[in-house]
């Protein structure tokens, strides 16, 4: 059976171990991918090296990973929304979970996995995995501290309404 503490403290350990690093900069800090994963990522997609293939291969990756490490019925990777062309990308099938890694913004993608997660009838939870991603000219972070604003507190607490819980999660 697979847990869902089981699988986030997984997920917590694959990305500290082998994907990102922490590093800090006039008292902010941003999650970067090493330096080792960026080789090994641009050997594998070669000249189709790109964003968005670090970013899918980094989920595919770990979506492995997962099937490898609990039953493959435990865990479900792409699981389809009905009546939808959405899906998440990790599931947890005994506990009703859905994780969304967000390796961009959060800001870009939150309010879609929320989505997601209210058209399911099945999921009863959404753990959101995120880093803390440095973007725009003033290196503004997007990242855990974003889910203090009041907008962000309003749609957790409003999706209590439809018996979702949402869990925001670092990446590392």
């Amino acid at each position: 059976m697979a847990r869902n503490n089981d699988i986030i403290e997984l997920i917590n350990k694959i990305f500290r171990d082998e994907i990102l690093t922490r590093k800090c900069f006039k008292n902010t800090c941003a999650d970067e991918y090493k330096e080792s994963w960026i080789n090994k990522v641009k050997g594998e997609l070669g000249e189709k090296y790109s964003k968005e293939g670090m970013s899918r291969y980094t989920t595919n990756y770990l979506q492995e990973k997962m099937q490898k490490e609990f039953v493959e019925k435990s865990i479900i990777s792409e699981r389809k929304i009905d009546g939808s062309q959405l899906s998440f990308d990790i599931w947890n099938v005994e506990e009703r979970t859905a994780f969304e890694i967000c390796l961009g913004a959060i800001k870009n993608e939150f309010e879609k996995d929320v989505l997601k997660a209210l058209l399911d009838y099945d999921t009863i939870k959404l753990v959101v995995f995120l880093r803390e991603y440095r973007t725009g000219k003033g290196n503004t972070i997007y990242g855990i501290k974003w889910f203090d604003h009041p907008a962000q507190k309003a749609i957790i607490e409003r999706a209590k309404i439809f018996k979702l819980d949402i869990q925001p999660v670092s990446l590392i």
